[in-house]
């Protein structure tokens, strides 16, 4: 079942099935009617899972240059539901009394971090990495950006590399929700 359809007069041209491209060859030609284009989202799926596999998501999703060589370990967030600021782009802005929520998670140089959302997700999906704990921030903090994206689905995920010891933000919504699950897990990968 194609994800994208591109339709000329009801008859499929062309589909895509996977990540990629192709390439609709209309130069010089001149086009009767509309071109159409279907695009399905299969995921996120309509029924939710009892129990969420990590194993099966890290075999699914990890970049293919990367292989598991161990067990991935979860860390336990060192704050949750902390509102004193908010991620943008690489950048912790300091605020007070803001409806923004995120997880601040300590991690070490040199390891690779699984970070990700839950069933259960916010509007927000904004990941940095600093060298300040930044519940302790008294001003704005810079650092590297991982992740950028508003109303995420739910599990999505990115893989991150430290070169330091640091602190991972993970902002999950901007709209007030508590109680909104982030992971990060320590994995193993060659």
């Amino acid at each position: 079942m194609a994800s994208v359809t591109v339709r000329y007069k009801g008859e499929a041209i062309l589909e895509l099935n996977s990540l990629g491209s192709k390439t609709l060859k209309t130069a010089g030609k001149y086009c009767e009617a509309d071109i159409e284009l279907d695009y399905i989202n299969y995921c996120p799926r309509a029924e939710q899972e009892a129990q969420y596999d990590m194993g099966e998501f890290l075999e699914r999703w990890r970049p293919h240059a990367y292989t598991q060589s161990g067990a991935s370990t979860k860390l336990t967030a060192l704050h949750t539901d902390l509102t004193c600021g908010y991620v943008d782009s690489d950048t912790w802005y300091v605020t007070e009394g803001e409806n923004c929520y995120s997880d601040i998670y300590s991690v070490e140089a040199n390891k690779c971090y699984l970070i990700g959302l839950g069933a259960s997700v916010g509007n927000r999906f904004r990941v940095m990495f600093s060298t300040t704990d930044l519940s302790q921030a008294t001003g704005n903090v810079f650092g590297t950006s991982i992740a950028i994206l508003n109303n995420p689905s739910a599990y999505e995920a990115c893989i991150f590399e430290t070169t330091q010891n640091g602190y991972i933000a993970f902002q999950k919504t901007n709209e007030g929700v508590t109680g909104l699950e982030s992971f990060v897990y320590e994995v193993e990968l060659t």
